[in-house]
This record gives structure tokens, C-alpha cells and sequence, in this order.
């Protein structure tokens, strides 16, 4: 490989970000960590020319899968606060569902909705923020090397 510095076949972080912007695949900070953590087998911060050829076919999938995380976020936050509350929740899921129509469908809604936030929340303050989400989701957030 002729990103491969040492001739030993393996690669690092910033050499397959480098990689793929040089062939026109560029993907963010983020996006890229996930990808080279997703195909560093070994974990060694090092992957191989396999995983190499696998990190480019999956550069795209990747980017596809946090745009559709992101896009379904922005349909449960109502209110365009970065956040989801119950309300946002309750609201989605009275529109989406006939049966939760009326006073007594909205008390359950608002139920379902507590329950559901309360499981994402991790800093407990009541709403799901995006990272809270993304997480709950299994994408990670990870420094690149």
C-alpha cells in the first residue's frame, strides 16, 4: 500500500482518512473513527490491507447509516431544540399511532413517552440529547489516532 509508511501492511487512523480523501471518499472526524474502529479487527490501532479494502466499501454505508440517525432525530424533536423531550416523543407517537387519540390516549402517550426517555437519558436532566441517541443507537464517538 502507499499509504503504508513502514512497508509492514498495516495502516493507521490518519493514514486511511488520508486515504480516502485522496480518492474522494472523505468522511468527518467522527464518521472516520467509527469506520477504522469498525474495521480494526485486532484492535491494535492498526488494520491490515483486508480490513483496508473493507473500510473503503463500507466508508460510504457508514456515512449513510449516522445520515438516517440524525435524519430520524430531527423527526422526534419536535420543537427544534436539539433535544427530545416526552412532549416531542408523546406528540410523535399520538400522530403516529390512532389508537392514542383523546385525553386518555395522551396519558398514555405521555407514559410511554416518560418510560422511553427515561431509558435513553443518560445525564438524567429528562430529555435525549443527540449524543444520548446516537449512542442508544450504536454509533460511538471516538478520537481518531
Amino acid at each position: 500500500m502507499a499509504m503504508d509508511k513502514d512497508n509492514d501492511g498495516r495502516i493507521c487512523a490518519s493514514d486511511l482518512h488520508q486515504a480516502l480523501e485522496q480518492v474522494g471518499a472523505a468522511i468527518d472526524e467522527d464518521e472516520m473513527a467509527e469506520l477504522f474502529n469498525a474495521s480494526d479487527m485486532s484492535g491494535q490501532g492498526l488494520i491490515d490491507y483486508e480490513e483496508f479494502i473493507a473500510a473503503m466499501l463500507d466508508s460510504k454505508r457508514v456515512a449513510q447509516r449516522r445520515g438516517a440517525v440524525r435524519r430520524s432525530f430531527e423527526h422526534l424533536d419536535r420543537d427544534g431544540d436539539g433535544y427530545i423531550s416526552v412532549e416531542d416523543l408523546a406528540s410523535v407517537l399520538q400522530d403516529e399511532r390512532p389508537t392514542l387519540k383523546g385525553p386518555a390516549g395522551r396519558r398514555l402517550s405521555l407514559n410511554m413517552a416518560y418510560t422511553m426517555v427515561k431509558e435513553v437519558d443518560a445525564d438524567k436532566d429528562g430529555t435525549v440529547s443527540y449524543e444520548d441517541y446516537r449512542k442508544m443507537w450504536g454509533i460511538q464517538t471516538a478520537v481518531v489516532a
